[in-house]
């Protein structure tokens, strides 16, 4: 393709770009860039150095390669976003590690937010574990630990040249923090007091640092209503509401994903007279233009609305272990879901048609079977070879699948998915996901659950997210339909054989929400009462109190519900 420098962005609203194959691409200016500078164009890049340690390099949209910070600011990105944990076992993402690359970040013009996870590692909904050194503390002494671990992170930065300009005291806290201790279960009283003791440390250092409250499913409003009047009636102090926003987890199209988002950026503003951003979005690298339109219609929409920023996560990264990066791996060099910070929508115009996958998958070496999905045992080799044979060119992810080749083979442990991206000679972009069930050798006995008013089973859906939903389907022996039922005393946990995950009442307390699937854990949204009724079982969550519903819903992969 041609390349059209950006300067002509100012004249034109609309460019078109045409190479020798007659693939267009229809270039849409849908926000100005630089006259909304205020506004966070954001990146989340806590990886950077782990990744340039492992000889990672970056090449600018022209091929040539820089300093990815450099990059970044080319495509319109004026602001990163750095995790801290406590006492990383490698010295990933710990004190030393974030104040260095803080320091570099700003030397180059970024603002900078910093993410406390009060944690060693991950912390977000499945898990808020205690570092290591605070596990035995009481929780008079973790109110401390909150506190000096706070102060001493962010004065560290002072120090050496770097205030920050927002300051999350916790990671995707949907269910509190430093558990058990700070956890909802218990109310929100903990949860709010570990909130104000990181709000007093970050104003102790900087008055002006603004304190964020981040959890994830931002175009969730029912639940953002529940975490912060729970934080509003206990006294909670923070100024801005942060969301994460990713299509992928939501399972929504783009387009409904932004309605929804942007109906809850509003009401949190007027409900709690709050800022409000995102803090963590991103899509799929091999769904360029797909990317690109949700970030550009979402930032735009963002900035109409008043909210004040949007950043996405690690989209510098390229590789196997996680694959909605904005960067091509093949080429090293960023995709179009960059130029979204630009303001800049790119749609492919009508004049290339993507051509359409045949899904084929053959198991230990037997025939090939015309599918796309599959239940092996463990360790059985699985081949993928979809159609069509030749022309254009293929990239792969998840599995454990890899590179450009069409044939893939694998020889996978527990269940996963695969994605196959084609790209036809045109250049137009089509994928196939591809479902791998590895089946259970537990010896667990699991039942089939029949809904009285649908007809329909419930069934995981091969979903192996924290968080996805719940479906329902016509009778099918598959595993995905399949659940242990494991007994806790007075109640049950339901596990579904396909995904591995347990049915959850996600802390949905509204008539009609989703239930979703969770790791296991201890939380009572994962607690089922089972009470018997004419022949028929209903099942109670213990923590929201509603029954599992069919919600009169039909239609296979129809979502189930709760109700009182």
């Amino acid at each position: 393709m041609k390349t059209l420098k950006l300067k002509f962005a100012i004249l034109f609203s609309i460019w078109i770009a045409f190479n020798a194959n007659v693939k267009c691409d229809v270039i849409t200016t849908v926000f100005d860039r630089n006259a909304n500078n205020s506004f966070a164009f954001g990146a989340d890049i806590s990886w950077l150095p782990v990744m340039e340690n492992l000889g990672n390099v970056w090449l600018n949209s022209s091929g040539t390669q820089k300093d990815l910070l450099d990059i970044l600011k080319e495509k319109g990105i004026n602001s990163v976003r750095l995790r801290v944990w406590v006492n990383p076992a490698n010295g990933e993402c710990g004190k030393d590690y974030v104040v260095n690359l803080a320091k570099r970040a700003r030397a180059k013009g970024f603002r900078i937010m910093i993410d406390f996870h009060y944690s060693d590692s991950w912390a977000d909904p499945a898990k808020q574990t205690k570092p290591a050194a605070w596990a035995n503390h009481s929780f008079t002494q973790l109110l401390n630990d909150v506190y000096n671990h706070t102060y001493d992170v962010l004065n560290t930065l002072k120090q050496n040249g770097v205030t920050a300009e927002w300051v999350q005291v916790g990671n995707e806290t949907r269910r509190g923090m430093l558990w058990p201790d700070g956890h909802t279960d218990n109310g929100f009283g903990n949860f709010t007091k570990l909130v104000n003791k990181g709000y007093d440390a970050v104003k102790a250092v900087n008055s002006g640092t603004k304190v964020i409250v981040h959890i994830d499913n931002g175009h969730d409003n029912s639940l953002y209503r529940w975490m912060f009047d729970g934080l509003k009636n206990n006294g909670a102090k923070y100024d801005v509401i942060g969301m994460s926003a990713y299509p992928r987890w939501s399972k929504l199209d783009w387009q409904t994903m932004i309605t929804r988002v942007i109906y809850n950026v509003n009401d949190m503003k007027s409900r709690y007279n709050k800022e409000v951003m995102i803090v963590e979005s991103g899509h799929y690298w091999n769904e360029p233009y797909v990317n690109n339109n949700y970030h550009a219609e979402l930032m735009k929409a963002l900035i109409n609305s008043g909210a004040k920023g949007d950043f996405y996560w690690e989209p510098q990264y390229y590789g196997s272990w996680y694959e909605m990066g904005a960067w091509d791996p093949n080429t090293r060099r960023p995709t179009i879901a960059m130029d979204a910070f630009l303001g800049l929508k790119i749609t492919q115009s009508s004049g290339c048609t993507p051509t359409a996958i045949t899904p084929y998958i053959q198991v230990n070496d037997g025939s090939w079977q015309g599918t796309s999905s599959v239940t092996v045992s463990s360790g059985s080799k699985v081949k993928f070879g979809p159609q069509p044979a030749s022309g254009g060119s293929w990239s792969w992810s998840g599995c454990g699948t890899s590179g450009s080749s069409r044939e893939q083979t694998i020889y996978p442990a527990s269940s996963c998915t695969a994605t196959a991206t084609y790209w036809n000679t045109c250049g137009a972009q089509s994928t196939q996901n591809f479902y791998i069930t590895v089946s259970s050798s537990s010896g667990e006995t699991y039942y089939r659950l029949k809904n009285r008013g649908t007809g329909l089973y419930l069934d995981g859906m091969g979903r192996t997210s924290n968080g996805s939903d719940v479906g329902q389907y016509a009778n099918t022996t598959h595993v995905n339909a399949q659940w242990a039922l494991e007994s806790t005393g007075n109640y049950f946990k339901l596990k579904n054989r396909g995904t591995g995950l347990y049915l959850d009442g996600m802390a949905r307390t509204t008539n009609g929400e989703a239930c979703g699937q969770w790791a296991g854990g201890s939380s009572y949204n994962q607690q089922w009462e089972r009470i018997s009724t004419s022949g028929y079982y209903q099942f109670k969550n213990r923590a929201t109190g509603l029954f599992l519903d069919g919600m009169g819903r039909t239609g296979n992969g129809d979502a189930c519900g709760q109700w009182a």
